[in-house]
């Protein structure tokens, strides 16, 4: 296993091992404008300044959903200054 918060692999002798199921993404309540791919997951975002992340973009662990929620929130931060300074 994975200990995400101090950034090291762990192995232990288990008699019991649950496995994470399948992620369904949320998507019924997006505005019109994004591309889902076969999985339903949002492949595009094709309206400026709406950008998808985490689990509604892809499967992905908590530190990946922090870095895509980041990126996500500095590209809509950058379309709002762009809008601002050029009308």
């Amino acid at each position: 296993a994975e200990d995400v918060m101090h950034g090291r692999k762990v192995t232990e002798k288990v008699n019991l091992l649950v496995l994470a199921t399948g992620i369904v993404p949320e998507t019924g309540g997006l505005p019109a404008g994004f591309t889902l791919d076969e999985f339903g997951f949002v492949a595009h975002a094709n309206k400026t300044g709406f950008h998808a992340a985490g689990c509604v973009a892809r499967p992905e662990d908590v530190s990946a959903t922090v870095q895509g929620a980041t990126g996500a929130a500095m590209k809509a931060l950058q379309a709002v200054v762009r809008s601002a300074h050029h009308g």
